[in-house]
């Protein structure tokens, strides 16, 4: 029995199942090249045929360019108040810092990337587009989702490492340091099966080639879910340690919602998968274009979720110097801290300093908490801020 992959694509592939024991001669022929022809014929037919059931006149173009603009756009400001605000308290640049820049400048491959795919085609419907257009632009898709996974990966660590920062315990280190790992294993996996998704590789861009590929569907499915539960337990990771802070109930539940912010990074991921999973493998560059603007969309809300927590102090800033102008007052700039009766106020530079725990002490140092509160009263028949003099007129003079 002679196979020639004259009928079908592939040709070069037997079932072992029919020719299990059939006593025939099996062999198999290298490609001609009218075979390569008509395989290639019947895939432009295909494409053309479902091309005649669509609205070719659709063009996701003008979409994909200003959501993607319009989200990086909106990361930049954060990403720059970010570091405005450790320039505003003269505070050194930790490893979150500069991940959270690194994540901003993938961020703005990812935009480049897609602007660059809109004007190969993406957006439009592959009817409209040439065989060489299509080609250029399945290749071009390779780059957009390594760039991709390694953007999301990115905005992780500078989260993670931000919680590493202020909380300094053992058991969110030990957190930080698995999903971190496991956030940079999936990216590298991740990257791998997207270079490598076709064998051989140029099947990517010439499907009618005999070999496979990965199912895409399966493909999103393990790109996006791994990376949605990585997402959620980084979320829950400060939680626990918030609760033991030593400050009031209003500033835990504060800092609790800060951290929940960042929870819409989850919601824009899932939306993400549900987009690429209505993809069509025959109008790729029409079903995947709204895909390609949540890849800038969620990583954007990664970006702004790594940032937001920093941003406090400079919030507390701006909102003290509204309310500064908007009751005309022309006062001391010194800090002061009420007594624990709440009539008089001392400077905070000559108050005794209590014991502090570790926890609050570093998320004192970040700008995420107020001033550093007592890990437990050194006095606790008076009170160690019953010690100091009381003045009902202001500050000592």
């Amino acid at each position: 029995m002679i196979y020639d992959g004259s009928t079908a694509v592939s040709y070069l592939v037997a079932d072992r199942n029919t020719l299990h024991g059939s006593g025939e001669a099996v062999l198999f022929l290298k490609p001609k090249a009218s075979d390569m022809t008509s395989t290639k014929s019947v895939y432009l037919e295909r494409l053309a045929r479902f091309a005649a059931t669509q609205d070719l006149s659709q063009d996701k173009r003008s979409y994909v360019r200003d959501f993607s603009i319009a989200c990086t756009a909106l990361a930049a400001v954060f990403v720059a108040l970010r570091f405005l605000a450790r320039y505003r308290q003269r505070a050194r640049l930790g490893a979150d810092d500069w991940l959270a820049l690194m994540a901003f400048v993938l961020l703005g491959g990812n935009l480049a990337i897609n602007l660059v795919m809109v004007g190969q085609g993406l957006g439009l419907h592959a009817g409209v587009l040439t065989l060489e257009e299509r080609q250029t632009l399945d290749k071009t898709m390779v780059a957009a989702e390594i760039l991709y996974v390694t953007a999301v990966n990115v905005y992780k660590l500078s989260l993670l490492f931000l919680y590493i920062r202020i909380f300094p315990i053992h058991s969110v280190h030990l957190g930080g340091y698995i999903c971190g790992g496991l956030s940079t294993a999936w990216n590298l996996t991740c990257a791998f099966t997207a270079a490598f998704q076709c064998s051989p590789r140029e099947k990517l861009w010439e499907p009618w080639l005999e070999g496979r590929c990965i199912n895409l569907f399966l493909a999103h499915l393990c790109i996006a879910v791994p990376s949605i539960l990585l997402d959620i337990a980084i979320l829950a990771l400060p939680f626990p340690h918030v609760l033991p802070l030593n400050t009031t109930v209003g500033q835990k539940i504060m800092l609790m919602f800060v951290f929940l912010l960042g929870s819409y990074v989850v919601f824009t991921s899932i939306y993400r998968l549900r987009v690429f999973l209505l993809y069509s493998s025959d109008d790729i560059s029409y079903t995947l274009a709204s895909g390609c603007a949540w890849n800038v969309i969620e990583i954007s809300a990664g970006a702004i979720a790594a940032c937001v927590p920093t941003l406090v102090p400079l919030v507390r800033e701006l909102v003290t110097l509204f309310t500064s102008v908007s009751s005309s007052f022309t006062g001391s700039s010194i800090m002061t801290v009420r007594d624990s009766g709440g009539n008089a106020t001392t400077p905070l530079g000559r108050q005794k300093q209590p014991q502090v725990s570790s926890i609050s002490r570093e998320a004192a140092r970040y700008g995420i908490t107020d001033v550093e509160t007592p890990l437990e009263d050194p006095s606790p028949q008076a009170g160690w801020r019953s010690t100091q003099p009381k003045f009902r007129g202001g500050p000592p003079r």
